[in-house]
């Protein structure tokens, strides 16, 4: 079976990004759905190149390892995707050594991806694309489309399906390629570990010593 998997990148039970995924799942058959709330993951506060995260990063890694394509629902902040999405990441990054060239496959790289984001205004909502695909991009993500659901206060409604049927019914079809996985590179944590493990320790041990 293809798993299409469902993330909104709110902690809020009441976020439209939440109300819209389960709109959008009386379309498309989501494997799983999730919000940041079904996981315990903090602000990005380490600089160690270690590999090491927190069980909430783990977890949620863990999930998207399953899926076979993804459905990202992100706010719009400030004309910005919202600053969990960036932390998100962030520490997709730190959970692989840090990896500085951005070359690796993440659990999210290479599958068939789409964006979705509601949002209360007749306008906005689409400001965030540049930097969200951009991001994704250095994730090697395949972004096939964004998509944006306007005047979602009239229109988010429990039962509205013609709110999201014909975009949810583009998204399936996007959604249900098989992604090519030839393209994923594993990535070499003994190596990189080492590598980056002994320069932060002599780089740290510089600042432990010092009187500053």
């Amino acid at each position: 079976m293809h798993k299409i998997v469902g993330l909104s990148f709110s902690y809020a039970d009441n976020s439209m990004q939440n109300r819209g995924m389960s709109l959008l799942g009386k379309v498309i058959p989501f494997y799983k759905t999730y919000t940041l709330a079904d996981f315990d993951i903090p602000l990005v506060k380490t600089n160690k190149p270690d590999g090491e995260s927190p069980q909430g990063v783990k977890d949620i890694v863990a999930a998207l390892e399953e899926a076979d394509a993804i459905v990202f629902g992100i706010s719009e902040m400030i004309a910005y995707p919202c600053a969990s999405f960036k932390n998100f990441c962030e520490w997709l990054v730190i959970n692989i050594n840090s990896n500085d060239d951005l070359t690796k496959s993440y659990c999210i790289s290479h599958k068939p991806l789409v964006t979705t984001t509601f949002t209360p205004g007749p306008h906005a909502g689409h400001r965030h694309w540049e930097v969200s695909n951009q991001l994704l991009f250095q994730l090697n993500c395949n972004v096939e489309k964004n998509y944006v659901f306007r005047d979602a206060w009239e229109n988010l409604l429990p039962n509205n399906i013609d709110y999201v049927q014909q975009e949810a019914a583009e998204m399936l079809e996007l959604l249900s390629n098989k992604y090519d996985d030839s393209g994923i590179v594993v990535h070499d944590r003994v190596r990189t570990m080492g590598k980056w493990m002994n320069q932060y320790e002599e780089w740290d041990k510089e600042w432990t010593s010092s009187d500053l």
